[in-house]
This record gives C-alpha cells, structure tokens and sequence, in this order.
C-alpha cells in the first residue's frame, strides 16, 4: 500500500462556536463632559466544542470588540482584551470586565494542545431589560427642614425601582418638581449623584420649594394643603431637554427628557390646637347700612409636624 493516498472532504463545523450570551449584570456610568458612557459587566458566555464533547475548550481568556445598536441605530463600540475566563460547566464560562469601552478573540487550549482562535463571528440577539422610564416610583413623604430666603428647604423620601440588569449613575443635573395637573414648576432638586442599582432603591432627595414666579404661588400652597388635608397628588420630577446637543456631554443626552412621576399620599395633621378669643368688638359704620366693623384679639396654639420646620408671618 506504499505511496496510496485518500481524499477526503473534512465537512465545517455546523454550529455556531458561541451559541449564547447573556449580560448577567450591567454598570452604566455616562461622562459628564464627553461623550462617552463607562460600562462594567457580568456575561455569561455558552460555546460548543467543534471537537465534540471528548474534547472541550479550556478558554483562559478573551478578547471582544462589540458594536452596540439601538433601534438599527449605532450607539457606539465595547472593546477590551485579555479579560480572564470562569469555567462554569463544561460548556459554560463567565467573565467579567470594569470601566470599559463585542471581531472577537479568544485564547485557551485544547486536548490537543495550545491554540489561539480570532476573529469569531457571534450572530446572537441579545435582551438588555432596560430602565423602563423609571415608571416604578413611589413618594413616601417630605419635609420641610426650614426657610432659605423666599424658598422652603424640603427632602423627599421616595424609592425608584430599576427593573433591569444595568445599574446606571447619574451626576451633576437638575429636577424640576412638577405639579402633574397644570405643570406648574414648584421648586427644583439638585443631583450631585443618582444611584439606580437594579432593584428598589430608597432614598432622600433634597431641594428648594420655591415658585419661579409669583403667579404660581398659590401652586405652592396648593400643595401643602393637600398634603396635610389627607388628598392624594400627582407630583412630576422632571429634567428639561438639553438645548445644545451639538456640545451635549453624554449625560447631558442620557437625562435630557428624563421624567420621573408618582402620586404623593397626604397626612392627617391638626396644625390648630387651640384658639382662644381675648377680646371681641363690634362698630356699625354711621354712613353705608348693614355694613359692620369687627375687632378682636386671638390667641392661637399652633402645632406643626416634627417633619415641618416653617415660620409663620402672616395668616
């Protein structure tokens, strides 16, 4: 048989090497003066052996460069290299990378020795659960915690629910606090950093209570009669458009619009304890019939709320 030889057609690999890929975890930080978002995850990565089970991959580590698209729009590019491999199973890895900017690399070994493999096509659909507009929001209660000029010091105790996998940081914008039913602007909350791991997060905002114009004052007491007559209403924290997208930073273009609405239950609170009348006095004008004059002198007990610190000018 010296010197015979055979041809034989070695058929390709008919699955894909990579079969899932799913973002356990996502950390979503948007630059304040770039345009650039940081991220950091948790992927857990399924792949099929083109050896077949007797021989599976070792992957040590990888390399990715993803493009990331939103409703058929760019929306930038995640790069990075080298990042370590957690065998889970015999098909299954983890791996992890942070503050990061998906041609694909990757390096291990197989039964049958070292090898380097690149340039992996990964054509799988992956599901991000977003934000979902923040629509989980509930207002526990405010307070008052005293006077600041013409404005009332005032914090929000509510929880803002994120129900997806990215935890998301924003930084160094405003709130408007909007009544919902004639968005009337009450007042304004500043962020130095808002927090939204994923899940329920409870926290206190703190801000200004103050009209932008006299006209809307009578918004303002609307407010805090409702409040501590027992009435529930709808309160808007809203972040106005950015007006220069051109020199928007990224956090500038990820908040521009952001509105966060709930509905704020009111408390029962007796604000009067006790009146008394000192003096009482009674005039008839001489001149205009049925028209009466009447003095007196009150003494009033008032009792505030321990989480309403105001002072009273006039009433």
């Amino acid at each position: 048989m010296e010197g015979s030889s055979l041809s034989v057609q070695i058929p390709s690999f008919g699955e894909q090497l990579i079969s899932l890929l799913i973002f356990k975890s996502m950390s979503l930080v948007p630059s304040t003066n770039r345009k650039q978002v940081t991220l950091s995850a948790l992927i857990i990565i399924q792949m099929n052996s083109p050896l077949g089970h007797r021989s599976p991959l070792n992957i040590q580590s990888m390399d990715m460069n993803v493009h990331l698209f939103y409703e058929e729009n760019s929306v930038g590019m995640l790069d990075f290299s080298q990042v370590p491999m957690q065998k889970l199973n015999e098909n299954t890895y983890q791996t992890q990378f942070t503050d990061k900017c998906l041609i694909l690399s990757d390096r291990g070994s197989f039964t049958l020795g070292s090898l380097s493999i690149s340039e992996i096509i990964v054509d799988n659909n992956i599901t991000l659960v977003g934000l979902a507009g923040l629509n989980n929001v509930r207002l526990h209660d405010i307070s008052v915690d005293g006077d600041e000029g013409t404005a009332l010091q005032l914090s929000i105790n509510m929880t803002i629910g994120n129900p997806g996998v990215t935890d998301i940081k924003l930084q160094n914008f405003t709130f408007n606090i909007v009544d919902s039913d004639n968005e009337t602007v009450l007042g304004q909350i500043p962020i130095n950093i808002l927090s939204l791991p994923s899940g329920n997060n409870i926290m206190t905002l703190t801000g200004l209570l103050a009209a932008l114009s006299e006209k809307d004052l009578p918004a303002v007491g609307k407010l805090f009669s409702a409040y501590l007559n027992i009435q529930t209403q709808s309160i808007t924290l809203f972040h106005e458009l950015s007006t220069n997208e051109h020199n928007a930073t990224a956090m500038n273009l990820t908040i521009s619009s952001l509105s966060v609405k709930s509905n704020l239950d009111g408390i029962e609170a007796k604000l009067i304890q006790r009146m008394e009348v000192l003096n009482f006095g009674i005039e008839f004008d001489s001149m205009i019939v049925n028209k009466v004059y009447i003095t007196s002198q009150l003494s009033v007990l008032f009792q505030l709320l321990s989480n309403v610190h105001m002072t009273f000018e006039e009433l």
